[in-house]
């Protein structure tokens, strides 16, 4: 019995051609993104056609080309869908053009090529996107808080700031969206115990733009006065008016504000669970009787960090 080799072959090669056009032509219509990459796709395609002109000879009949350095830089710079398209255009350009090879052996070539990078990124792609969606709830608030303590803490993923600053249950982008309007409502509870005739002259004043950005975004509908920072660029809104005869301070020491004003009173305490922690446990004073002029003051206030 004998068994013709030359037409496997030859279905065989039909198969790499075809199949990888094919592929090719498949990949191009569902993603189009490589349309927006003419400079990169270009470059990708003379390197590819450059390194397929050099091979590395390994014996008569088997030989190595680097043509894959480009082709991994492109998958993972400008997408699978630019690198089939310069795999196809490069080798075959490089077969039939510069190794004078025959038009079918360089389709076949090209085709082959299509298919073994597919074969290649397929998996890679796949394990990306199932790691991907197992890191989701680290980057976006899709979980409840504690949901996504219970997830990390499985994981053994630790809360992370990118501050020097104690970190709570939660890392510091997740804890930083948290408490804000609880410190509007206790500051609103504190300016409670000023008269009509101090509400009217009163500001708020806090330590950082973050507290100061949180008054002015609740304090309108809880009756706040304006909203007062040294810190950073939120320095520039002021000074305070001359007429501010009450301040309430959100944070800070009381030996610091005495040097201010001749009377401060403790009167409420901010704390949330889930906020950073140097941003709970705040003190809230009212202060009165101040000692210097706001346009003295200010400068002193003014830290940028």
């Amino acid at each position: 019995m004998k068994f013709k080799v030359q037409p496997l072959l030859d279905a065989y090669s039909r198969i790499l051609g075809v199949g990888g056009l094919a592929l090719l032509l498949t990949v191009l219509a569902v993603d189009s993104r490589w349309i927006a990459h003419p400079v990169s796709f270009t470059l990708l395609v003379s390197a590819i056609f450059a390194l397929r002109m050099v091979p590395v000879r390994l014996s008569k009949y088997s030989y190595l080309t680097q043509s894959a350095i480009p082709t991994l830089v492109g998958a993972v710079c400008i997408g699978p869908a630019s690198v089939v398209a310069a795999i196809w255009i490069g080798v075959a350009g490089a077969d039939v053009f510069g190794l004078r090879k025959q038009p079918s052996a360089g389709f076949i070539n090209a085709g082959r090529e299509v298919i073994g990078f597919l074969a290649a990124f397929g998996p890679y792609a796949a394990i990306l996107a199932l790691t991907g969606l197992a890191l989701i709830p680290f980057a976006l608030d899709v979980l409840p808080v504690p949901a996504y303590v219970a997830y990390a803490r499985a994981l053994g993923i630790a809360p992370a700031t990118a501050e020097s600053q104690r970190l709570g249950a939660l890392p510091q982008h997740f804890a930083d969206r948290h408490g804000w309007r609880e410190l509007a409502e206790s500051v609103a509870r504190a300016q409670r115990s000023l008269t009509p005739e101090e509400r009217a002259h009163a500001i708020v004043f806090s330590q950082n733009y973050g507290e100061a950005a949180a008054i002015e975004r609740f304090g309108r509908e809880l009756g706040l006065p304006p909203s007062y920072s040294g810190h950073n660029s939120f320095w520039l809104w002021g000074p305070p008016p001359e007429s501010a005869a009450v301040v309430l301070i959100v944070g800070g020491r009381e030996s610091d504000h005495r040097r201010v004003f001749g009377e401060v009173t403790l009167v409420e305490m901010h704390a949330h669970p889930l906020a950073m922690p140097y941003e709970t446990d705040l003190p809230i004073f009212v202060c009165r009787k101040r000692k210097v002029s706001m346009a003295e003051a200010w400068p002193r206030s003014r830290h940028f960090i």
